[in-house]
């Protein structure tokens, strides 16, 4: 089962950049074929806190879709539009209590969600983590990008323009999801590569982005 969710990921991920309740009592597991019709009945549900922004819909939602046709599976959307992490938690206890093939879940948003995640695997649940990592959590695996290297690198890249342009000392902010802690990790990234390469370009504000 771990193999093949992570199929229902990547299918989704290589169609869509980034980042799925009932489950069949047909046949299923590493005996069984991707997109075998005995699989039809299995349902995965992608979880995530504001499920709709545009970059969800535009990549994820496409991605999911094309995973649901080549797999052969359900796959259905869950999770608040806003961004709402009390509602996130109890979504994903909620369809893991349903027994689903699998589950989903964009971990990015808060490190309470490992807690989730194992409560998810302790139902005998196959779930694994996107978009921000949860290394705590019993989840199966992660796919996704490790943010600290991301921040990193747009700092290491930062330093480069100021350096071509001739600067030597500059002041920066950035805009983010203040909480997530995705972007907490990329925001400390970025601050080690100018601490380390360009130490007279500060960070001297942390703008919050509203979800739109």
């Amino acid at each position: 089962m771990k193999t093949f969710l992570q199929a229902v990921v990547l299918s989704a991920v290589v169609v869509s950049g980034t980042g799925l309740t009932a489950r069949a009592e047909s046949p299923t597991g590493l005996n069984v074929t991707v997109g075998d019709p005995s699989r039809a009945d299995q349902e995965y549900v992608w979880i995530s806190n504001a499920s709709n922004l545009p970059l969800f819909v535009e990549r994820v939602y496409p991605g999911l879709e094309s995973a649901r046709k080549a797999l052969n599976v359900k796959v259905r959307i869950a999770g608040p539009t806003s961004v709402d992490l009390g509602a996130f938690i109890t979504t994903v206890d909620t369809e893991c209590t349903k027994n689903p093939a699998g589950v989903i879940i964009v971990g990015g948003w808060d490190d309470a969600l490992a807690a989730e995640v194992d409560k998810c695997i302790d139902k005998k649940v196959a779930t694994v983590v996107t978009d921000g990592d949860l290394p705590t959590s019993k989840r199966l695996t992660y796919l996704g990008t490790n943010w600290y290297n991301l921040g990193f690198k747009h700092g290491e890249y930062q330093c480069q323009y100021h350096k071509e342009a001739g600067l030597k000392a500059g002041q920066i902010g950035t805009i983010s999801f203040l909480a997530a802690s995705n972007f907490i990790q990329a925001r400390q990234g970025l601050r080690d590569a100018l601490a380390k390469g360009c130490p007279d370009v500060k960070v001297v504000a942390d703008e919050s982005r509203a979800p739109t």
